[in-house]
């Protein structure tokens, strides 16, 4: 019969889908400093980072073999963001995956990231391309087939939203644990706290510089679910073991030869940072609309101010109010000649190249911001 080999493959993209992101909040970070520390704090790599230390996995893990501990730089290439965040990551929550931070951060500075040919991320900051003029490439008239449309990107109404921030001023209650939890003898207990707004207010809640729980201060031990026994505070000890923007485990310590409970009222300590309502900043261009009917556009990501959500709708109205003509996609035969084949072959996301096409009149430059390659029998 026929001889088959069937190989399924999954790329980056498939494991920051289910891998969560666990970095803790990132202030005063652009987003090439977030993109690496969301990377190192996972367990999602991409495929082109090389023989470097992965414990467990069979040659990648043997002492003295193949024990080179990875940097940033051996799987990401980044350059510097654009934009320094003053807060990022404190409202990714629970059950945030990698990839959606990924986008967040990406989004929020209007970047580029993708993983190239050789199977490792590239970052590109939002002037990436405006500062590119080379040409690679020029295509005239030997496209195969190409999709043209004009107006389609008219853009009039634009909302973006805006998200401000408080900071505390002082350390204060960031969780509570609502009810006794029980440490066997001469054991560890391991409790995830969710920072949450005590004081009432409504605001989402994450945390920084947390203070490791003191005894008496931030938690007591009884050996009595309901504190009516003997106080054992002195034999547990506390310890912050992980932490996210918005949650910490702590590990409480039992050195008594016998179960103790820590107390209902035990709590992680911290700076808040508040996020209450978003605001949203909304720009029109009365002449657009009233030439091409409304078209809205509600930006996906939010700004950290007022005042940079003003400023990133008012260049999306700049760029947008007018209608224009424009290639989508672009197709070429490579076995056409030595020139296509050597195009098909070595262009790639990224590059800029010039494309003419006498029936539309086009006559302009473009980036090529994704690829698709079909190899078959002829």
């Amino acid at each position: 019969g026929a001889r088959i080999a069937l190989i399924n493959c999954a790329g980056f993209i498939d494991a920051a889908i289910d891998a969560e992101a666990h970095a803790a909040i990132q202030e005063s970070k652009t987003a090439d400093q977030v993109i690496a520390a969301l990377i190192e704090s996972s367990n999602a790599y991409p495929p082109g980072m090389g023989l470097v230390w992965r414990l467990g996995v069979t040659g990648y893990s043997e002492l003295g073999v193949s024990t080179t501990l990875a940097a940033s730089t051996d799987y990401l290439t980044a350059e510097t963001g654009a934009t320094t965040f003053n807060y990022i990551g404190d409202r990714w929550g629970e059950g945030a995956t990698l990839l959606g931070a990924l986008r967040d951060t990406v989004g929020r500075e209007k970047g580029y990231l993708f993983v190239n040919r050789a199977g490792v991320l590239v970052f590109w900051n939002r002037g990436h391309f405006i500062a590119d003029t080379t040409t690679d490439q020029t295509f005239a008239d030997t496209m195969r087939g190409m999709s043209y449309n004009h107006g389609d990107s008219v853009v009039n109404d634009v909302t973006v939203v805006a998200s401000p921030r408080s900071v505390g001023a002082a350390p204060e209650a960031l969780a509570r644990l609502d009810a006794s939890a029980l440490v066997a003898s001469s054991s560890s207990l391991a409790v995830t706290y969710m920072f949450t707004d005590l004081t009432g207010g409504g605001a989402n809640i994450a945390g920084r510089a947390l203070i490791v729980p003191l005894p008496t201060t931030d938690y007591t031990a009884n050996d009595a679910a309901d504190g009516s026994g003997t106080d054992r505070t002195a034999s547990v000890t506390a310890s912050i073991t992980s932490t996210d923007a918005t949650q910490c485990e702590v590990t409480y310590s039992n050195a008594y030869a016998g179960t103790v409970y820590i107390q209902a009222g035990a709590q992680v300590r911290g700076t808040a940072i508040r996020s209450y309502a978003d605001v949203s900043v909304r720009v029109t261009d009365s002449t657009s609309i009233g030439l091409y009917d409304a078209r809205k556009l509600r930006y996906p990501y939010a700004a950290d101010n007022v005042a940079d959500a003003q400023t990133i709708a008012a260049a999306l109205l700049s760029e947008r109010r007018a209608p224009r003509g424009a290639i989508k996609s672009l197709t070429i035969q490579g076995r056409h000649d030595d020139t296509l084949m050597t195009a098909a072959l070595v262009r790639t996301i990224g590059d800029r190249v010039v494309i003419a096409e006498t029936q539309t009149g086009v006559s302009a430059p473009y980036f090529i911001i994704s690829e698709q390659h079909t190899l078959g029998r002829n």
